[in-house]
């Protein structure tokens, strides 16, 4: 065979086994859902018959690509796919039709996702196969490009589509009250800076991730403006600056080529949206890239330090990433000639320096500035690290480690190998500080991911997911400036890693099918008496302290209730996982003395849980810290099944049952 058959043969080969691949996350599912029913050894006929269109499409794209190794076989299916490549239309506008169509169809299964379509065409072999559908007609149209290329650049374009229209309908919705346990406390947190206005006086400011909520104030510019459309800001915030961060370091590598800036733009924001990668980070790594300049070092250092004043206001764990993220710019861009190591490296060391004590320094301003009591400051410092996270567990299925051996091991693997191939290219000082950042960046995201309160998903190493792209990004496009005149060969990705990197971001989502919440049918009779017992409270001069749902306060859904700041449902989480013991002796302190004569809370229920549940550790800590003493001081009044609440007044002073 000449190398072009063999080219073409493997091209036919990836194509199969990806049609397998689709397959796998199917019957991962449906198989075990089979099972139980005693009907046919155990599992349900009628379930096994629904999946038989594919387990015969499996059998059919297994079997091609085990007889694709053989001669006769192999001059066959390059036959076939010579006869499909022809048959193809020559019309560019009839390809971007069909090109389209296959993008439009796995949109139009979402609103379809409930019906018997399901049962026969999921949509994890739905979606997989109309990419490898839309990546012909793409090639149809760029002949210029690989058929491979393809395939990467359709399978990238469809699934950020398809991220994005799920992010919106998933996140923007009309739902009043929280959708998950914290959501809509955040738009709660961000309507504190326009406090005045809207609870008529001034409140503290927040206190956890302070920067957040300040993206998250800005609709609030606009006053009386609906609860979706401050969720469709949020929903825009990560979809737009991940993507920034993306189109950032697409720039930054000064891709000739619009079509290569927006592959490596759309691989970016996949990439990244795995953690997920959380918006306020997203605008600190913006910045550096864009405005970082290693030829102008008092310029950088003035980007450095504003980057660094913004990461102040984020969490703990980002303070030194602005410093950071321009020492791996500044060490694969400045090559080591003619200088000493103290000299090419104090530059660096001053930023990584000053830009931590900038943030430090914004962080402390900003406390003194939110009128919060100091005990309220820097209590995540005190969380216990709950180590089991690391492997499979109830909270993560696939735990911290294997998680992210997943995500990261192609982009590894090229880093490894480029690095073995061409290491003499290089500088030691500059590879070995590349690798001290980013094994710095991964212990600290473990650290925080092992928290309690973490370790659910990837995202506490956010800063490592996109300091690593950008060394790939790099190496990648042989931006890595070598020392001298030594120049290596870097290794480009073959079909397999190219495959391997792309599949594993876009499979993070195929199986997302968004879930609307529906508002309850008793919601506003419920919520009209609930009015009526706060309109009670206030006629009486009694407080009445919001811990869940205040967002109900925030957007008018009920009126007349003077609004209390303390003890909000996230900080009071916050302070228990903490074990803020000044912060808990406060709270526990109101309550014994019956400081409020109502309190908004969810329903009293909840048990003790071992670590074989999710979450447990955050469950026992909120019962013990703030449900025990509740429970103590207070008793359900009444509950508002629709409302997700219930309504707490002082026990008498006979005490409650069961004190």
């Amino acid at each position: 065979m000449g190398k072009g058959e063999v080219r073409r043969i493997n091209i036919i080969r990836l194509f199969l086994f990806l049609s397998c691949i689709f397959y796998v996350p199917v019957f991962w599912v449906r198989i075990p859902q089979a099972y139980g029913f005693r009907h046919l050894l155990g599992f349900s006929g009628s379930r096994l018959l629904q999946l038989s269109p594919l387990f015969i499409g499996f059998i059919i794209s297994a079997g091609l690509v085990g007889i694709s190794f053989t001669t006769p076989w192999r001059a066959r299916l390059l036959r076939w796919a010579e006869s499909i490549r022809i048959r193809l239309p020559c019309q560019p506008l009839i390809n971007w039709l069909f090109f389209i169509l296959c993008l439009v169809t796995p949109l139009a299964y979402l609103s379809a996702a409930a019906s018997d379509i399901d049962k026969y065409l999921p949509f994890w072999w739905l979606f997989g196969h109309l990419v490898l559908l839309g990546s012909l007609f793409f090639y149809a149209n760029w002949r210029k490009i690989s058929l491979a290329k393809s395939l990467v650049i359709t399978a990238l374009s469809y699934t950020c589509v398809y991220l994005v229209v799920f992010t919106l309908i998933q996140q923007v919705s009309n739902y009043p009250l929280t959708i998950g346990w914290s959501e809509a406390s955040s738009y709660y947190n961000a309507s504190l800076f326009f406090a005045r206005r809207i609870y008529g006086a001034s409140y503290p400011l927040p206190v956890l991730d302070p920067g957040r909520f300040m993206l998250l104030a800005i609709p609030f510019l606009a006053p009386n403006l609906p609860l979706w459309v401050h969720r469709l800001w949020q929903a825009m915030l990560w979809i737009g600056l991940t993507w920034a961060a993306g189109a950032a370091l697409a720039r930054r590598l000064k891709l000739t080529s619009t079509l290569t800036a927006l592959t490596v733009s759309a691989f970016a924001f996949l990439f990244l949206f795995q953690g997920p990668f959380y918006y306020h980070l997203a605008l600190v790594a913006t910045i550096v890239l864009l405005g970082f300049r290693s030829d102008r070092l008092y310029q950088s250092s003035i980007v450095v330090l504003l980057a660094s004043v913004w990461a102040g206001l984020t969490r703990l764990n980002w303070f030194p990433i602005p410093g950071l993220l321009a020492v791996v710019l500044y060490v694969l861009e400045k090559p080591l000639v003619g200088k000493s190591w103290w000299r090419y490296g104090l530059m660096p060391l001053v930023w990584v320096a000053v830009g931590t004590l900038v943030a430090f320094v914004s962080r402390d301003v900003y406390n003194v500035i939110s009128n919060n009591p100091s005990v309220a400051f820097y209590s995540n410092l005190k969380y216990p690290l709950l180590w089991y996270r690391l492997w499979p567990n109830a909270t993560f299925r696939s735990g911290i480690i294997l998680g992210f051996l997943w995500v990261v091991f192609p982009i590894a693997a090229f880093l490894v190998g480029t690095f073995w191939r061409s290491h003499k290219s290089w500088h030691t000082l500059r590879t070995t500080t590349l690798l001290v950042v980013l094994m710095t960046l991964l212990a600290g995201g473990i650290l925080v991911s092992v928290r309690i309160g973490g370790g659910s998903n990837l995202h506490d190493l956010d800063a490592f997911w996109m300091v690593l792209l950008v060394v790939a990004g790099y190496l990648y496009f042989d931006r890595f400036v070598p020392d001298g005149s030594k120049k290596g060969k870097p290794s480009k990705l073959t079909w397999v890693w190219m495959t391997l990197a792309v599949i594993i971001p876009v499979t993070q989502f195929m199986g997302n099918i968004p879930v609307v919440p529906k508002i309850p049918p008793d919601y506003q009779n419920q919520l009209a008496a609930l009015q009526d017992l706060l309109d009670q409270a206030h006629q009486q001069g009694g407080k009445v302290l919001f811990v869940t749902q205040r967002q109900l306060v925030t957007f008018g859904s009920v009126h007349g209730v003077e609004m209390q700041p303390e003890y909000e449902r996230v900080m009071l989480m916050e302070m228990a996982m903490a074990g803020n013991e000044g912060y808990l002796r406060d709270f526990e302190s109101d309550l014994e003395n019956h400081r409020y004569a109502l309190i908004i809370f969810e329903p009293l229920t909840g048990v003790m849980q071992t670590s074989a549940s999710a979450f447990a550790e955050e469950n026992n800590a909120w019962l013990a810290r703030i449900t025990g003493p509740l429970m103590d001081n207070y008793h359900m009044q009444k509950t508002f099944d629709a409302l997700d609440i219930a309504v707490l007044d002082p026990c008498p002073e006979a005490g409650c049952t069961g004190k």
